[in-house]
């Protein structure tokens, strides 16, 4: 099989699969125990359990800008304050506008 190579790393990488080595920041922040036993729990309870865009249950604890962003401005992604707290739905329809909710700004 032809390879091609990373542009990140300059590995080698067969198929149309990604580059092995982890480049995606957001799973290195989520797989942190920092994240799982602090952060998180941090912002559930500051936010009460609630969605902050519709007040229904929430369950997901998303970042206000994206990682990759606060990561570049030398923000900590671990901060709970960079943080709120959605239901799946207000989540899924901020993934899909490319919008925070708290922030209102475009995602880029």
């Amino acid at each position: 099989m032809i390879g091609r190579i990373c542009e990140r790393c300059g590995d080698i990488v067969t198929g149309p699969h990604r580059c092995p080595t982890s480049h995606d920041v957001r799973r290195l922040v989520y797989d942190d125990p920092r994240w799982r036993q602090k952060t998180r729990p941090a912002v559930i309870a500051r936010d009460g359990g609630r969605c902050m865009e519709c007040g229904e249950p929430g369950n997901v604890v998303d970042h206000v800008i994206p990682i990759e962003s606060l990561l570049e401005l030398g923000r900590d992604p671990f901060d709970p304050w960079e943080c709120q707290l959605l239901c799946a739905r207000c989540s899924g329809r901020k993934d899909h506008a490319g919008t925070s909710v708290r922030a209102g700004t475009l995602r880029g």
